[in-house]
C-alpha cells in the first residue's frame, strides 16, 4: 500500500502503475491497475482488518482517477493518464514493450491476461468503496462507470488486440462476445449498482449480460472462457462469471445498500 502511496503526484494524487521501473512508461503514467485491482485489494484489507487506513488510501486512488480520467463528451474513461492528469490520446502501438501501453479510452472488455487495462475492476472498486463509505461522490463515479460500460456494448474482445485474437482464434471473429471474466465483472457491477439505487435498469442490464454470456459461452452443459475457443481454460475467468451468476440469481433477495 505505502509503495504506491508515497509515489503519488503531490497535486493530482495520481499514482504510477510501477514506480520502480525507471524511465519506462508505467513509472510515469497511471492506469486502471491502481483504481481497479489495487484499490479492490485495499478495500478487502479494510474489510478484514477494520483498519481505516486501507479504506482511505483506496478511496483516494479511486477519487483521483474519477476526477482526471473521465471524458464527459465521450461518456468514457481514458485508459492512461500522465501523473499531472493529462490523458494519453489514442495512438498506434509502440515498439517493443511500449506496445503494451494503453492509449485513448479504456478498452472495456479485456483481451490479454494481466495487462494495464482493468476498467471493469475499477468500476467494481468504485462501487465497493461507496458501499463502505456511502460517499455520494463514489456513487456518482459508479454511474459514470455504468455509462462507460453501456457505451461499450455489445461485449467483444478489446479493440487494442482484436486482430491478434482473431488470428489466434479465427472463430472469435464470427461468434463475437467477450471473455467470461469480463461478463462476470460487468454482471457483478450492475447487480451491486442495483442494490445501491434500486434502479430496475441496472438489474435489467445485469440480466442482459448474463443471458448473452450463457448463449455465447455455453456448450454441452459447460461454460467456456470465450465463444471462439474449442476448450475450457480457467484463466479466462469462468469462475468469476459463475460467481456473478449466483449474485444475480439472488439479487431480488438481497437488501438495498441504502436501506
Amino acid at each position: 500500500m505505502n509503495w504506491h502511496w508515497i509515489h503519488r503526484h503531490p497535486l493530482t494524487g495520481l499514482t504510477p502503475d510501477a514506480p520502480s521501473t525507471g524511465d519506462r512508461y508505467d513509472a510515469t503514467h497511471g492506469f486502471t491497475t491502481v483504481a481497479g485491482p489495487h484499490a479492490l485489494a485495499l478495500l478487502r484489507c479494510y474489510e478484514l482488518t477494520q483498519d481505516p487506513g486501507f479504506r482511505e488510501v483506496a478511496v483516494a486512488h479511486i477519487k483521483a482517477w474519477l476526477q482526471y480520467a473521465w471524458d464527459e463528451s465521450a461518456g468514457l474513461f481514458h485508459a492512461a493518464l500522465q501523473l499531472d492528469g493529462t490523458p494519453v490520446p489514442d495512438q498506434a502501438k509502440g515498439a517493443g514493450y511500449d506496445a503494451w501501453m494503453p492509449t485513448g479510452h479504456a478498452d472495456t472488455w479485456p483481451t490479454t491476461l494481466y495487462s494495464y487495462e482493468f476498467p471493469l475492476a475499477a468500476a467494481q472498486a468504485c462501487l465497493r468503496a461507496y458501499k463502505l463509505t456511502r460517499d455520494p461522490a463514489l456513487l456518482a463515479g459508479a454511474h459514470r462507470w455504468a455509462r462507460h460500460i453501456r457505451a461499450s456494448f455489445p461485449p467483444v474482445v478489446g479493440r487494442r488486440w482484436r486482430e491478434e485474437i482473431f488470428q489466434a482464434m479465427p472463430e472469435a471473429r464470427d461468434r463475437g462476445g467477450a471473455y467470461a471474466e469480463g461478463y462476470g465483472r460487468a454482471i457483478d457491477f450492475f447487480v451491486h449498482l442495483h442494490q445501491a439505487t434500486r434502479d430496475p435498469r441496472d438489474l435489467a442490464t445485469a440480466r442482459q449480460l448474463a443471458d448473452e454470456a450463457l448463449v455465447k459461452l455455453g456448450e454441452n452443459g459447460w461454460l467456456k472462457g470465450h465463444a471462439g475457443k474449442p476448450y475450457y481454460e480457467a484463466t479466462d475467468g469462468v469462475g468469476t462469471l459463475l460467481d456473478a451468476l449466483l449474485e444475480l440469481a439472488h439479487a431480488d433477495d438481497r437488501a438495498s445498500l441504502t436501506s
